[in-house]
Order: structure tokens, then C-alpha cells, then sequence
């Protein structure tokens, strides 16, 4: 009885982290379009490239970063979660954007514990771009042309949002 207690309370702290994570991103979610960037622009010094994730706040400006990068309102597949068959979730009462949301999250989360572990030389974002949208492996062209802007649009929307923080 005891650890179905505890097992309970653990759940319902998971569950109101996520409500709140997503009356956030609510609040935070742009009710228009992005300008989409010039994808010939190089990386400034100040693109945010050594941005890391280590407060809710900053979690949740590269989640929705990634939000916007991967097509914002206009794409299908939200935060580019392809992975997942949201119309067989019946175990959860989320929308298919929530879904993916939070599932972004989680890997942003995630990775920022493995990229501390590893002690690359890399920065977190590039350490994030060669899990989240990788450019090497069996990928078509056109997955490979998409993947290798995926940093770019990221950093983008980091430093065009970075006055939020």
C-alpha cells in the first residue's frame, strides 16, 4: 500500500510538471507565422551556438525554437516528431502538438544529461543537431539537404527570441 502511494504522488508530480509545461508553451506559442530566416546566412558569434537548456525557461525557448524550425503551424509533424503514431494514443488525453511537445522536451532534457556525461568537445546544440536531426546515415538527399539546415534554423530562432530570457 505503501509504494502504491508513493507510486501515485510520483505520477501526479509528473503529471502537474506537464500541465504546467504546457500551459507555458500555450502562453508561449506564436499565434502568427515566423519570417523563415535566410538560410544563407552564416552563423554569427552571437547566434546563441553555446546556448544550454539549464533552467525551465531556457528548455522551453529551445523546444519552442525547434518548434518553429521544424515548420511551426504550417507542418504536419509537429516539433519534426515522425517517430510516433498519435492517432493510436488513446493512453493519454493529449493533442497530437502537446504529444509532440512533450516529447521534445523530454529529448531536450535527455541529451542535455548525456552531452554532460560525455565531456565532447562539442557544443550543446551540435551534440542535440547529431541526435535530433543527424546528417549522416541512410538519409535521402532531400533529408540530408533539410537536416543540414536544421542547427542553422534552431540558433535562428534561439537569437531572435533570446530578449525572452
Amino acid at each position: 500500500m505503501k509504494k502504491l502511494l508513493i507510486l501515485l504522488f510520483c505520477f501526479s508530480l509528473i503529471w502537474l510538471s506537464y500541465s504546467l509545461g504546457f500551459i507555458v508553451g500555450l502562453l508561449s506559442t506564436p499565434k502568427t507565422h515566423e519570417n523563415s530566416p535566410n538560410l544563407n546566412e552564416s552563423v554569427s558569434s552571437d547566434s546563441l551556438l553555446d546556448f544550454v537548456p539549464d533552467t525551465p525557461e531556457k528548455v522551453e525557448l529551445l523546444v519552442m525554437s525547434i518548434y518553429r524550425a521544424e515548420g511551426g503551424e504550417k507542418t504536419k509533424y509537429p516539433f519534426g516528431i515522425k517517430s510516433l503514431k498519435y492517432e493510436n494514443r488513446t493512453d493519454r488525453n493529449l493533442s497530437k502538438y502537446d504529444w509532440a511537445k512533450m516529447i521534445c522536451r523530454n529529448t531536450v532534457v535527455n541529451n542535455l544529461a548525456r552531452w554532460e556525461k560525455t565531456g565532447d568537445k562539442v557544443t550543446y546544440l551540435q551534440f542535440l543537431a547529431n541526435r535530433y536531426c543527424p546528417i549522416n546515415g541512410d538519409l535521402t538527399e532531400d533529408e540530408h539537404r533539410l537536416n543540414g539546415n536544421w542547427l542553422r534554423l534552431v540558433t535562428y530562432f534561439l537569437t531572435k527570441h533570446k530578449n525572452t530570457l
